[in-house]
């Protein structure tokens, strides 16, 4: 997640809002892991830890706004809206 992160931290305005979704976990995951990796068919899908794209965000230097949950399917997302620093939300 640092990469695609860091490139959003770059090229968005202070103030500039983003969202992305991950897939929420369906079971715990054990302790210290920040992902757990899904077959889905021929698609691999990885699950993150709440905690652990919070750390990528804040080591990214963007803000957490807000975080929403949607269904899709039998399946739980979570739509993660966070903006760059150095400004208000725009």
């Amino acid at each position: 997640m640092a990469g695609p992160l860091a490139e959003v931290q770059r090229v968005l305005r202070p103030g500039g809002v983003f969202a992305f979704t991950t897939k929420w976990p369906d079971a715990p995951l054990p302790p210290g892991a920040p992902f757990a990796r899904v077959a889905a068919g021929e698609l691999d899908v990885f699950s993150h830890a709440p905690e652990y794209v919070r750390a990528e965000l804040d080591a990214a230097g963007l803000a957490y706004l807000r975080l929403l949950r949607c269904f899709v399917g039998q399946d739980v997302f979570g739509v993660w809206v966070v903006c760059r620093g150095g400004g208000e939300p725009s």
